[in-house]
């Protein structure tokens, strides 16, 4: 529908894929509609209500991350994750094409963290980057299964290595919580995690 689906991955568990084209800021037909291009974001919230009510849980994947897209799409989307932040477990996205990730907060507040947007890097070099991947390490399928992110490991290929020596590889760059000493990657520990990067510039970098 309109390049946007979900499928049920695990008996407790749907893959919702999101056309992130109804929301990016280069789509010069957002012009004329650019609150709910498609009805993407009605369709969703219908998607994550029938989820809510069988106990289901649900991942997000997209390609550009909520935060790069046009801002009317954005308020709604996370209003979204706002009201459904107990059946989204996890979401997805790219785009960037650097390592990177967005907290939501709560509507109230602001100060709650609900719920993370992971942005994994690309595999292409634009713009003078090493290519890189990233595995995700998922809570597993059994009954009373959360299926958050546990943990994820991102992998790079040094470029300037493999054109010396001709020899390409893959090497580990980091784990998640190894990196950075954290015992869970859930919202609100990546909320510490970035109280800590403001604090700690060498942790930063």
């Amino acid at each position: 529908r309109a390049g946007f689906y979900s499928v049920k991955v695990q008996p407790r568990l749907q893959l919702v894929s999101l056309n992130m084209n109804f929301c990016s800021r280069e789509n010069f037909w957002l012009l004329i509609n650019s609150t709910d291009p498609g009805g993407q974001l009605e369709w969703l919230i219908q998607i994550l209500q029938n989820a809510e009510n069988n106990g289901d849980k649900v991942h997000i994947i997209g390609h550009i991350p909520p935060g790069v897209c046009m801002k009317v799409w954005s308020w709604n989307y996370y209003r979204i994750v706002n009201r459904y932040e107990g059946t989204i477990a996890a979401q997805f996205f790219g785009h960037t094409h650097v390592d990177e990730f967005e907290v939501f907060y709560d509507e109230e507040t602001l100060t709650r963290a609900v719920s993370v947007a992971f942005i994994a890097p690309s595999v292409t070099t634009y713009i003078d980057l090493n290519p890189g991947f990233r595995i995700y390490h998922i809570d597993g399928d059994y009954p009373q299964s959360s299926h958050l992110v546990l943990d994820h490991e991102t992998y790079i290929l040094n470029l300037t290595e493999a054109n010396e020596t001709l020899n390409p590889k893959w090497v580990r760059l980091y784990g998640l919580r190894e990196a950075y000493g954290m015992e869970t990657v859930s919202p609100v520990d990546m909320d510490n995690l970035i109280s800590r990067f403001l604090r700690d510039d060498r942790l930063f970098q």
